[in-house]
């Protein structure tokens, strides 16, 4: 697994979590062999936001297709439950896994009332990206590496292609950010491993990984970030926000055999 960054980090411990600041993404690589699971245990738990205060959202005028996408779109980098606390789009996966099962051959992104959903997600290295176009309106998808900026794919998405899936094969690991040029509120990011031991929060926090092999791991749930640094103007396409570093706690875990192990994560203003 390969993360590249030009900017530092910095490292503290509260209640048994590494909390990464100011993130530059680096981790050793590993290999990863496929194995045949005969006993496979599951990781599950939440996410959660812990303080009382909650960011404010940045609310978007939309500039192209108000009529379908609505003349306003209340910035969704990050999504908190009112009452469970549970935060949405946060990727949760094992960093230094280094044998388990066949990963799956596509993970798909749904274009769907001019947002992606999820608005974060895991992919595959050697696998497919889908995006399926469930929008009667064309938009312009376009992946970026987020350590670079250079363009990894660019994909049109026309009217005529309505309910239609384009895949495009995943060939780095790494972070990237991905927009439609179109519309400037539409963001989101995608984080490739070797494998396909991820999942994406869903709306109340919970993630799951199954047949995980017994072992000890470093479990890690990655927020793309929700803080707007600038707003990029793009002429007739409004302005887009520039956000800042993604936010990433790592936790050990012991998988045990017979056991599901279960773990909460914590984000928080200070992280």
């Amino acid at each position: 697994m390969e993360f590249i960054s030009t900017q530092g980090f910095k490292l503290f411990i509260r209640g048994g979590f590494l909390f990464l600041l100011t993130v530059g993404f680096f981790s050793p690589a590993f290999s990863y062999e496929t194995i045949s699971i005969v006993h496979g245990e599951r990781i599950e738990g939440t996410v959660q936001w812990r303080d009382e205060t909650v960011p404010e959202r940045y609310l978007h005028k939309v500039h192209k297709n108000p009529d379908f996408c609505g003349r306003t779109f209340l910035d969704d980098a990050l999504t908190v439950h009112p009452e469970h606390r549970g935060m949405e789009n946060v990727v949760v996966f094992l960093e230094n896994i280094q044998e388990g099962r066949d990963p799956g051959s596509r993970q798909m992104n749904i274009i769907k009332k001019c947002r992606f959903t999820p608005r974060m997600m895991g992919a595959v290295k050697g696998a497919l990206i889908g995006f399926r176009h469930d929008d009667f309106i064309t938009h312009n998808i376009h992946l970026f590496r987020l350590d670079n900026n250079a363009t990894v794919f660019n994909i049109g998405l026309p009217i005529h292609r309505w309910q239609q899936v384009v895949t495009r094969e995943n060939i780095k690991t790494g972070l990237f950010r991905m927009q439609c040029d179109i519309h400037a509120h539409m963001n989101g990011m995608i984080i490739s491993l070797e494998h396909d031991y991820f999942d994406t929060t869903d709306r109340e926090g919970h993630f799951e990984l199954s047949d995980v092999p017994p072992g000890i791991y470093r479990l890690v749930a990655l927020q793309s970030g929700y803080r707007i640094q600038n707003m990029h103007q793009k002429d007739e396409e409004g302005f887009r926000p520039i956000y800042e570093q993604p936010h990433r706690i790592v936790k050990e875990v012991h998988v045990k055999k017979g056991e599901t192990t279960e773990v909460l994560f914590e984000f928080g203003l200070e992280n």
